[in-house]
């Protein structure tokens, strides 16, 4: 069995840069015509491959089903969606910019992610790991 892992297109968030994205499914975490394109690509690299999928696992985000669907082709039915591959959580950050939090955490969570300790409704990188292991 082999197994592939692809992240989601560009959302409007991620175009904007410097903002935290999590789990939110805002339409400005939906996919951009970039993100669209980007997962059309990958179905043509797919198919160039000659890769085809008995099953496909996604999270229940928007933009990673659509992703996954324009990616593989499937429709939204033959997608196994599971909470566990969500991304983690930024609680009241979601949406927002990286310097409305605390810079000396951010700089943590960024680069020393293992020691990350997240304020209060945020996941953990530690549960993050578990969460994702557990899939």
């Amino acid at each position: 069995m082999k197994i592939y892992l692809l992240r989601h297109g560009e959302t409007r968030i991620n175009a904007l840069g410097g903002r935290f994205q999590g789990q939110i499914n805002t339409p400005d975490a939906a996919l951009t015509e970039k993100g669209r394109r980007q997962a059309r690509e990958v179905r043509e690299e797919f198919r160039t491959m000659g890769l085809h999928f008995d099953l496909v696992y996604t999270s229940p985000q928007e933009r990673a089903v659509e992703t996954a669907m324009l990616a593989t082709g499937l429709p939204a039915e033959r997608l196994t969606m599971d909470d566990r591959l969500k991304e983690i959580s930024f609680g009241p950050f979601e949406g927002q910019k990286w310097e409305k939090m605390n810079p000396k955490t951010l700089h943590t969570m960024l680069y020393d992610f293992g020691n990350y300790i997240p304020g209060p409704g945020m996941e953990s990188g530690i549960r993050l790991i578990q969460r994702v292991s557990s899939f």
